[in-house]
C-alpha cells in the first residue's frame, strides 16, 4: 500500500506485470485472485505522490487517485491495448469476464464525470479519461452490456451514447448523433472507417 501511495506507477506494476509480459490478451478471470478484488483494493488507495511521479505514459490516465489506478490495472488485465482477435480465445459467454468489462466501463465513466468541469468543459484529466473510455467503448473485444450501460451515461455525453448504440448494432442511430446532433463530419467518417476495419478483420479471421 505504501508504494502505491508514494510511487503509484511502480506500485501498480506488481499487479500488471503478469499481463504486460504477455503479447496477447489473457483471461483475467482465470487468475487465482479475482481482478475485481484487486480493483476494490486499488480504489482505496490515497495517492500522495508529487506531480512528476503521478505522470503516466503519454495518452494514459495520470495516477492521481485509486480510481485511476483501478482503471489502469483493469485495462492491462483485459488486454485493451493488446493485439487480440475479435473474439477472445476464452470466449464471449463468460459472465465473470463480462463483469470485469462492465467494471472498467464504470471506472472510466466515474473518472470522466468526476474530472469534468462544472461548465461541462473537459480538463486535461477528463480528456485522458474520455480518450480511454472512447477506446474501450469502441474496442471490438469489449464485452460490456451496452444496453444496461446507457442509463448510467449523462444525456449530455452524446458521443459516448453514439458508441454505445454502435455496440448494439444501431449504426444508423449512432451516426445520426455524430452527424446531426454533434454536427461533426470527422467523427461520423471516423466511425464508419472503424466499422469498416472491424468488419474486414472479422471476415479475415472467420475466413
Amino acid at each position: 500500500r505504501g508504494l502505491l501511495q508514494s510511487n503509484p506507477k511502480i506500485g501498480l506494476q506488481v499487479f500488471t506485470s503478469q499481463y504486460d509480459r504477455s503479447e496477447t490478451a489473457v483471461d483475467p478471470s482465470a487468475h487465482p485472485i479475482s481482478p475485481l478484488e484487486v480493483v476494490a483494493f486499488l480504489k482505496t488507495i490515497v495517492v500522495e505522490a508529487d506531480e512528476e511521479t503521478l505522470a503516466s505514459d503519454e495518452g494514459s490516465i495520470p495516477f492521481h487517485n485509486g480510481t485511476a489506478l483501478a482503471a489502469t490495472f483493469l485495462t492491462s488485465a483485459l488486454g485493451v491495448d493488446k493485439p487480440t482477435t475479435l473474439t477472445h480465445a476464452f470466449g464471449k459467454n463468460n459472465p465473470d469476464l463480462a463483469a470485469n468489462h462492465d467494471q472498467l466501463c464504470f471506472l472510466l465513466l466515474e473518472g470522466l464525470i468526476g474530472s469534468t468541469a462544472s461548465d461541462g468543459n473537459d480538463s486535461a484529466l477528463s480528456k485522458s479519461y474520455r480518450q480511454s473510455l472512447h477506446k474501450f467503448l469502441s474496442w471490438p473485444n469489449a464485452l460490456y452490456n451496452a444496453n444496461s450501460m446507457k442509463e448510467y451515461f449523462p444525456a449530455t455525453f452524446k458521443h459516448e451514447h453514439a458508441l454505445l448504440l454502435g455496440k448494439l448494432g444501431l449504426h444508423k442511430e449512432a451516426l445520426e448523433i455524430l452527424y446531426r446532433d454533434l454536427q461533426d463530419m470527422d467523427l461520423a467518417v471516423g466511425y464508419c472507417d472503424n466499422l469498416y476495419r472491424t468488419q474486414k478483420e472479422r471476415e479475415r479471421l472467420e475466413g
